[in-house]
């Protein structure tokens, strides 16, 4: 494991890029829950709106989170030199 000082600032962006991303997942969860019976007095292809959204956009936009973290993990890897050589 990396104890060396020099890759605090590696680790702390990293927290701080998974903690954003979580929140933002979080937060989507929760507002769709939320308003999700507000939404369903529209109908989008036949279906409530606020069912689609919880089941569908909400799954949809957590994994387009965990593409955007590797995209982003990419750019912090090598800001700080730890990128892979493949």
């Amino acid at each position: 494991m990396m104890e060396n000082e020099r890759f605090w600032p590696y680790w702390a962006a990293t927290k701080r890029l998974v903690v954003v991303l979580a929140l933002i997942c979080f937060g989507g969860i929760t507002l769709g829950l939320i308003f999700s019976h507000l939404l369903d007095e529209f109908r989008l292809f036949g279906f409530p709106l606020g069912v689609l959204l919880t089941g569908q956009f909400l799954v949809l936009l957590c994994i387009g989170i965990v593409f955007w973290f590797t995209g982003f993990q990419d750019h912090i890897d090598t800001h700080y030199g730890a990128d892979e050589d493949l």
